[in-house]
């Protein structure tokens, strides 16, 4: 199971590390945090590397996309892991299971900056698993939800709600619904493992609500994105998400810090619990084939 982090604080690491020792010691299962130190990708990292990687200068550890990953291992770098680089990641090592706190997705003005986050071109390129509590607030959720459709990407919403959520938020300010919705952990492994039958290469997007204790009004968040959103002028790229997700925290009193620690554990507990059904599924048979022993690609194939 791997996890995506933007630039670690120590304070980030540290927690962390207990978020992945909970899941490790809740579920019996393995994590495995994913980062890059000094040039070598890291699929679980050491207590020791987890203190290296918070003692480096903050200017010296990087926010790795995708695009960036091939650079940053060349160039012998330090940095964090989007979830795109991580998705690109865990399928070159063949992890089923991803956990973060917020998936990337479109910007809200991106008919004018074509800002879209490589997180959902490699979501639909990989067949893999995102755990996270929906997509970033301060993003386009709607036309986010409409890019992952395009794509083919199954989204879920796993719970009691039918309600896609907003990350810090239970539900989005429009409340939103999501494609699909299942109740339980077990009944999403099953869809996934079927995916794999079908021998598909996209990944799947399952989101859970941030605990209703930690959630926050989405009506609050959104008042305070419109106002970040005037003092964003000139910030352009990978920095837009750090500066709104920095003032977001700061306009809220840090409510949203003791929000997204909650997610993390929850989403973490949830990846673990995912990872065991998919072991476990993966053994039923889901496809009959009474053509197994006689179509070949010579053959005429039945038809559907």
């Amino acid at each position: 199971m791997g996890t995506t982090s933007k630039v670690p604080s120590p304070c980030q690491i540290s927690q962390r590390r207990r978020i992945f020792k909970l899941a490790d010691v809740v579920n019996g299962v393995i994590p495995a945090t994913i980062a890059v130190l000094n040039g070598i990708i890291k699929v679980g990292l050491s207590k020791t590397e987890f203190k290296k990687l918070s003692e480096q200068s903050y200017n010296k550890l990087l926010k790795i996309s995708r695009r960036d990953l091939s650079f940053v291992i060349s160039q012998g770098l330090s940095g964090g892991t989007t979830i795109s680089s991580t998705i690109a990641i865990a399928k070159a090592m063949n992890l089923p299971v991803i956990a973060t706190g917020g998936m990337g997705g479109v910007h809200r003005d991106s008919d004018i900056s074509m800002d879209i986050s490589a997180d959902l071109k490699q979501l639909g390129e990989a067949s893999i698993a995102v755990v996270c509590s929906g997509i970033k607030s301060l993003l386009d959720v709607s036309k986010t939800l409409e890019y992952l459709e395009t794509i083919s990407v199954p989204v879920i919403t796993i719970g009691s709600s039918s309600k896609f959520p907003a990350f810090l938020c239970q539900e989005t300010y429009e409340g939103l619904e999501s494609h699909l919705h299942l109740k339980n952990v077990r009944s999403a492994s099953e869809l996934i493992v079927i995916e794999k039958y079908l021998q598909s290469e996209i990944g799947t997007l399952i989101a859970v609500p941030v605990p209703k204790k930690f959630s926050m009004k989405p009506e609050e968040v959104e008042k305070i994105i419109e106002k970040i959103k005037t003092e964003t002028t000139g910030i352009k790229g990978q920095n837009v998400t750090p500066f709104f997700l920095k003032q977001l925290s700061e306009l809220s009193s840090n409510q949203t810090k003791h929000s997204n620690i909650a997610l993390l554990k929850n989403n973490a507990e949830v990846a673990a619990e995912l990872a065991i059904c998919l072991n476990l599924n993966r053994r039923k048979k889901y496809i009959s084939n009474k053509y197994a022993d006689t179509v070949s690609f010579n053959n005429k194939l039945p038809v559907c």
